[in-house]
């Protein structure tokens, strides 16, 4: 699936979206060069490090995509300082939904790409603020590059704690993407929050609905461990804003059904020693995770990954009811200008044959026939509208009895369609018929 520039593809039935600014590229492009850049240039990027200062300068970049102003909120910790970059994109209500990902590495290893841990989602993320950039929606989203996730949630603690009581009250979700490369199988999970209130379960629905309707094998907590109840997530930043009454979704990679049955270990896959990679400069890297898993898996979990969460965003914020109602007005609009045309031409089309017949009367006693036809193209279109372009053609027959000089008894049947060329794609076709007596 492809995008043109602030055009997305239709997302959801009969929502047109109008967004997306990521230049013609696929679904995954954007995060893939993201994830290259975040794990190849910036191995190392952990807590009180330089090249997290630097990994942090190039996530900026990154997520600026499409003119969002990229904040840093500053905070301290255990290892020096650290800091969150936040994209605000405000709705039409005070409403918003955090969508957040951790982009420093473990431990203190200079070496430590993070390709799974956590570039990919940091990567995702990138794209995910790209394709939102420009729309319009009901709810708001904060895109949310923690840093200091690795020491104990640090980042995301410190944004949770200091949201104002209006932020708080106004506090309508929280997204957290983290490790979508190593495991097994794709996971989306609940906040465990909705063990007290199923109410909270409804991103959770939502997505593993769209998954479903796309035909993206995307599992759940089998709930086997009873230390980590069915559908819930846990051990990353969507802890740290499970104390508030909001839908929290948690998106990782993992196996749930090995090992302690607690998702720490990932995958069977025999050449991946002890079935995990997590924090590990020897195969939490991109030649290692290549050779094993194969060159289309980074990719394709790009892809499905921001796939499905790019979907989720335009439904929950409510950016294809507005787009769909723009474009019903929009649509509705073009409908009223083409009848117009389409009735203006058949009305002036009868007129000028009566008027013919009238200039002209025939012999008395005699019957005169009427043929016309005509036609019109609109080459220009018109870009207010969204048409490209435009064409029509009509037919008249009639005839006249001419019964005395001053006399006559005439009808005439005229036919039209007109046609415009959506600038979109698609048309919008007019047919009618008139009949007149004279």
């Amino acid at each position: 699936m492809t995008f043109t520039p602030r055009i997305a593809a239709v997302l959801a039935a009969g929502a047109a979206v109008v967004a997306a600014p990521l230049h013609a590229q696929s679904f995954g492009d954007y995060a893939h060069d993201s994830l290259v850049g975040l794990a190849l240039d910036f191995p190392g990027r952990h807590t009180g490090s330089p090249v997290f200062q630097q990994a942090s300068d190039f996530m900026a970049g990154r997520l600026d995509f499409g003119g969002n102003a990229v904040v840093r909120q500053d905070f301290d910790t255990s290892r020096g300082p650290s800091h969150n970059l936040l994209v605000t994109m405000p709705g039409a209500s005070d409403d918003f939904i955090v969508v957040g990902a951790h982009f420093d590495t473990a431990g203190s290893f200079p070496d430590l790409q993070g390709v799974d841990d956590n570039g990919s989602g940091a990567a995702v993320l990138t794209e995910l603020a790209g394709h939102m950039a420009g729309l319009e929606t009901e709810t708001g989203l904060v895109f949310a590059g923690f840093g200091a996730e690795e020491i104990g949630l640090v980042g995301s603690r410190h944004y949770a704690e200091n949201l104002t009581e209006a932020e708080r009250e106004n506090l309508a979700g929280m997204i957290n993407i983290d490790s979508l490369i190593t495991g097994d199988f794709m996971y989306a999970h609940a906040g465990s929050n909705y063990l007290d209130n199923p109410q909270l379960k409804s991103f959770w629905t939502r997505i593993h609905g769209i998954a479903e309707e796309l035909g993206i094998d995307l599992r759940s907590n089998p709930g086997l461990n009873p230390d980590y109840p069915i559908d819930t997530g846990c051990c990353s930043d969507g802890a740290s804003f499970e104390g508030f009454d909001i839908p929290v979704l948690w998106l990782e990679s993992t196996n749930w059904e090995i090992g302690d049955l607690d998702g720490y270990q990932q995958t069977e896959n025999p050449a991946i020693p002890g079935g995990a990679t997590w924090h590990d400069p020897e195969t939490d890297n991109w030649d290692f995770l290549e050779a094993a898993l194969g060159e289309e898996r980074i990719p394709q979990r790009l892809q499905d990954y921001s796939l499905l969460l790019t979907r989720l965003l335009v439904e929950l914020t409510g950016a294809d009811l507005i787009a769909s109602a723009r474009e019903a007005g929009a649509t509705g609009y073009r409908m009223s200008d083409l009848l117009t045309r389409h009735t203006g031409d058949l009305r002036d089309l009868a007129l000028r044959g009566a008027a013919g017949r009238l200039d002209a009367p025939a012999e008395i006693g005699r019957l005169a026939p009427v043929l016309t036809v005509e036609g019109a193209l609109r080459p220009e279109g018109s870009d207010h509208l969204g048409q490209d372009d435009g064409a029509s053609a009509r037919i008249l027959l009639g005839g006249a009895w001419q019964m005395s000089e001053t006399l006559s008894l005439g009808g005439t049947l005229a036919y039209g369609r007109s046609k415009d060329d959506l600038t979109g794609g698609g048309d919008l076709t007019a047919k009618g018929a008139a009949v007149g007596l004279d």
